[in-house]
């Protein structure tokens, strides 16, 4: 088994990008940093982003 001690960046599929950054910015607490295409960056900490 992987015992893992935490991740650098996710890169996640949706169908529904808007409402999936809703979820993470107000259910997970994410801040968002900026959309470019049909990408949405977020970030957590204090790294350029962390879910994309």
């Amino acid at each position: 088994m992987i015992n893992l001690h935490g991740l650098t960046y996710v890169r996640l599929g949706t169908r529904d990008i808007d409402a999936a950054a809703r979820y993470a910015a107000d259910i997970l607490g994410l801040q968002f940093v900026r959309r470019d295409g049909g990408w949405v960056y977020l970030r957590s900490d204090g790294c350029d982003h962390t879910l994309v």
